[in-house]
Order: structure tokens, then sequence, then C-alpha cells
């Protein structure tokens, strides 16, 4: 069983080897040990490689090579398992030492919404899935908030997952004003949505999503939600969250029920209305267009496209502006960070509906956001473009 210890010793160790003295390495190692024996981990991995040598007796598995046993409990989902494991302590921990503390590390004139999963349920597309299918899956959920991305914790597939996680989302209100108001002017919507997850982390799928406008907790501070989420089937929701809302720290001004609506209201007539403008614009430019040379009449630009939850934007809507902090310096390293990020093909739909999945009904006729995009891993040409 050294292969395994190794390997999870390889994930708490990141520093290098020389700065590690041996009573440390020591230490670690002991401790790595005794999470594998009360994890029951050694004994798992002894009863896969015994049913996998009975089952396949011409295979030319060796059970004392460590790289054997390593591609056979990575199969097995062994690894993933116990990666979610440490992480649910860690998120547990981190949620037992701020409850007990009472507060957060907040910076002075900084305001923040505290994000908290309670749970999901009515997830009806699990239902039909295969056991088989459903063992090789996880769940989570992913947030996304202007620059800021979150995900919870990996759950198992079920209809009713049990998402317990807390986000602490920054809200800058200081790129539209100057005062603690200015909170109101934030437009930018939270964006939730529900991933379905293979264990070994090649592709996600999106099973349902929304977007919220989460201006409604400065009323009262605090607000209670239950989102349902859009999936496939238009009409039909996918899942259901349930969300709690918290504006921090206490002492945050709050806008009265009319001031809240109000303002939404002003910024979706803004938004229609210059949806409208560009539609305008986007017909008399086809015009022009055709009119340069005859063969223009038979070219085919794509000017507007729909989104996952079947609004139809123009298609710059989509082109987003990544700025990394390291690793991505040339646009030849930028080429080959999207090629990296699988494309979907039909081959790979038709297998996972022979696996028990449910595929994907109707993917050529939306776009994804590149939140979704870079979620899933995995997209159409249109979102590698």
């Amino acid at each position: 069983m050294s292969s395994i210890l190794v390997y999870f010793q390889g994930l708490n160790m990141t520093a290098e080897p020389s700065l590690v003295n041996a009573e440390r390495l020591k230490e670690l190692r002991g401790a790595v040990h005794t999470f594998l024996q009360e994890s029951s981990v050694y004994s798992k991995i002894r009863d896969i490689v015994d049913s996998y040598v009975a089952e396949n007796p011409g295979d030319s598995l060796d059970p004392t090579s460590s790289a054997d046993v390593m591609k056979i409990i990575r199969e097995k989902g062994v690894v993933q398992d116990l990666l979610d494991r440490l992480r649910g302590e860690k998120c547990l921990s981190d949620t037992r030492i701020s409850n007990a503390a009472h507060a957060w590390n907040f910076i002075p004139g900084e305001y923040y919404l505290h994000l908290r999963l309670a749970g999901g349920k009515a997830f009806v597309e699990n239902l039909d899935l295969t056991p088989s299918f459903t063992k090789d899956y996880l769940m989570y959920v992913a947030v996304h908030f202007g620059s800021q991305r979150y995900r919870s914790t990996s759950e198992k597939v079920s209809v009713d997952p049990s998402f317990r996680d807390e986000f602490l989302i920054d809200l800058d209100y200081k790129s539209f004003g100057s005062c603690a108001a200015d909170l109101i002017e934030i437009s930018t919507p939270l964006h939730i949505a529900v991933f379905r997850e293979e264990r070994l982390l090649t592709h996600a799928k999106m099973l349902g999503e929304n977007v919220v406008d989460w201006r409604r907790v400065l009323r009262t501070g605090y607000l209670g939600l239950t989102v349902e989420l859009c999936g496939d089937n238009p009409g039909i929701p996918a899942g259901i969250l349930e969300l709690q809302l918290e504006l921090l720290p206490n002492k945050a001004p709050r806008f009265s029920e009319e001031n809240v609506a109000s303002r939404i209201d002003l910024q979706r007539s803004a938004i229609t209305s210059a949806d409208r403008e560009f539609l305008l614009y986007a017909r008399r430019w086809w015009m022009e267009f055709q009119e340069i040379r005859p063969i223009h009449k038979q070219r085919r630009v794509k000017v507007f496209a729909s989104t996952s939850n079947g609004r139809m934007v123009p298609t710059t809507h989509f082109v987003s502006v990544l700025r990394p902090e390291k690793g991505i310096d040339t646009p030849f390293e930028a080429a080959r960070f999207v090629s990296l990020i699988s494309v979907t093909d039909e081959d790979e739909l038709t297998q996972e509906v022979l696996l028990g999945g449910l595929g994907n009904s109707n993917p050529t006729n939306c776009w994804l956001s590149m939140f979704t995009f870079l979620s899933q891993r995995r997209g159409e040409p249109c979102n590698h473009a």
C-alpha cells in the first residue's frame, strides 16, 4: 500500500524536499498513514485488487506493481473519494472556526455578500441514471460573480444532494462611486449552476443554472431564496437550490424595497433598449454587407446566438477577457490553453447515453458563457473560437 501513501503525501507536501526536515517528514508520513487506516483505505484497496484479479484471470496485472494498483484504484474512484473527504473535513473545520469566532477577516471599508448553500432537491434527471453511471460521477455547485468564481464540495449524484458550503463574495462598489450608498448600483448578477462531473475530472455537464439579482438582500441584510435551475428542457426546472444571502458587515446601509425594485427595473429597461438598438444596427449592417458583393448574399454570418437559458443575444456577448496572473504571456500560449479544452462531439455524447446518462438533448443550438465553458471543460467549436 506504499503507492497510495506516497500519492497522498505528494498532495500535501508541495514544498521542496530540502525545506522539510527528516523529523517533520516522519510526522507527515505518520499522519497520512493514520488517516488511511482510519478511513479503511488499505482494506478497501485489498478488496478491489482481489476482486479485479478474480474477475480478470487472464489480465497481466501485477498486484505488487504500484503503477498497476494506482491505475485500478483511480478507475474505482478511491482517490477522488478520499480527496472529497479531505475537502469536506477542511470545509467543516473552517465553518466551525468561523462560527466559533462569529467574525470574518473583513477589509475596512469593504462590503461582502455571504452566500450559504442550504441543500438541493428535485434534480429529476438523476432519477433515470443507472447505478453503473452514477458511481463514476459527482455533483457540485459553481458560483460566478464578476471576476470571482467559487465551487462547492463534490457530492454523490442524487435527486436531493446535500450541498452545504459557504462563500464570501467581495462587493466592489468603488467602481460605481465612493460611498457605501453605491452598493445598489452594482448590477453584476449572481450566476449559479450545478454540474455533474466525472470522477476522473476530465469533463463535466451542466445540469441547470440560473441568474439571481442579489440586491434584494439590501433591504434587510438577510435573504432566503429558493432558486429554480433551468436545464436542457425549457419550462421544466432541472432542480432547486436553497440559498441564504447575508450582507456583511452588519453596518452596511439598507435600502427600501421601492428603491431596490425601481433601480432593478431601470437597469433592465436600459438593457432592453440597448438590445433593441443593436438589432437595428445589425439589420443595417447586414444590408450594407450584402451590397458590397453579390456573393455576400450567400454567406452565413452569426450575429445573434441563443444562451443556455434561451435568450437571444449578440455574439459579442460571449467574448470575455481573461487576465491570468501567470502562465499565459503570448498568443501561442493562449491558443495552447484553449486547445487543451476538449470539443464536444457526437461520439462523446453517444457514449454517455450508452453508459446510462442522458447526454445533452440539444447542444448545438446554444452558446455557452465563459463561466459554463470553463466549468464543463468542454464545449462546441464556437466556444473555443
